[in-house]
């Protein structure tokens, strides 16, 4: 019984783990794109800062970019859905790396 318990504890910790690095890595993707955002935008500094923290904050709970991909093309509409699309891979990639070499 003991072994069982053991393993189960590890199947656990390992669960647990991984979310947290999905956790990170969504945060850290979409703060990413958020300062892109800001860029775009014109902000600078804390401005900038401000914008992706309050995206990180706008995405926490949801399960996909889909609502901060929402109000990002809502305040870029003159850039194309495609180009959002890229530049969200582009910082997912680049968050994931990040995460890893942590």
């Amino acid at each position: 019984m003991q072994t069982f318990q053991k393993r189960q504890d590890a199947f656990e910790n390992k669960f647990k783990h991984d979310q947290e690095l999905i956790f990170k890595t969504n945060a850290k993707t979409t703060k990413l794109f958020g300062l892109w955002a800001a860029e775009n935008l014109g902000l600078e500094g804390d401005e900038a800062e401000s914008y992706a923290e309050q995206l990180v904050i706008f995405d926490v709970g949801e399960p996909s970019f889909h609502d901060v991909m929402m109000k990002v093309t809502a305040d870029l509409p003159d850039i194309s859905k495609t180009r959002l699309d890229l530049e969200l891979d582009r910082c997912a990639e680049l968050a994931h790396k990040a995460i890893e070499a942590e």
